[in-house]
């Protein structure tokens, strides 16, 4: 079992967690009291913080690299977590961190330089389009992101965060 960190850095970097959560946290309640209104911009704000945030976390608990690697392993051990990224760490740093990147690989891939930049609405829709292409898609309902040619299930994100935070407010209560 690694123990490279000592109490005090364990702490911190829980209660950095905890905070990333509450960020996020507030973030989807925000984006939920969006929805209603159909303000594309608005709700997309929300979306990226919730995502930005949530990519955070996934960093700071299954670091890719270097000596973040037994950090995550001692946290996640810590707070008795399964080996299961709240993103799949490739996906985080691929879309999340190189945004600008996967976006240009994205618009050069498509077989028709015409694109959305965002949309709310359940994908498939737009009546006589023969396929939807957006950068970015949120169907209010199910909260399932279309994100390129990425789809992420923020509902299932939303429920391993809240399950995230009930962990991390345990462990805080007893250490």
């Amino acid at each position: 079992m690694p123990t490279a960190m000592t109490p005090e850095e364990t702490m911190k970097w829980v209660e950095e967690i905890r905070l990333r959560c509450r960020f996020a946290l507030h973030a989807w309640r925000q984006l939920r009291g969006s929805l209603p209104a159909m303000d594309k911009e608005q709700s997309f704000f929300y979306v990226h913080a919730f995502l930005d945030h949530v990519t955070e976390i996934a960093c700071i608990l299954w670091p890719d690299k270097g000596p973040g690697k037994e950090r995550g392993q001692v946290l996640r051990t810590a707070l008795a977590m399964k080996d299961q990224p709240l993103l799949e760490p490739a996906l985080n740093r691929d879309i999340c961190k190189c945004f600008d990147e996967n976006l240009d690989r994205w618009m050069k891939s498509l077989d028709r330089r015409s694109c959305l930049g965002m949309n709310i609405m359940p994908k498939g829709t737009l009546a006589g389009s023969r396929e939807d292409r957006f950068i970015r898609n949120l169907d209010p309902e199910t909260y399932q992101l279309g994100l390129m040619d990425h789809d992420i299930d923020l509902g299932a994100l939303h429920e391993a965060l809240q399950a995230l935070d009930q962990d991390v407010n345990r462990w805080l209560r007893n250490h």
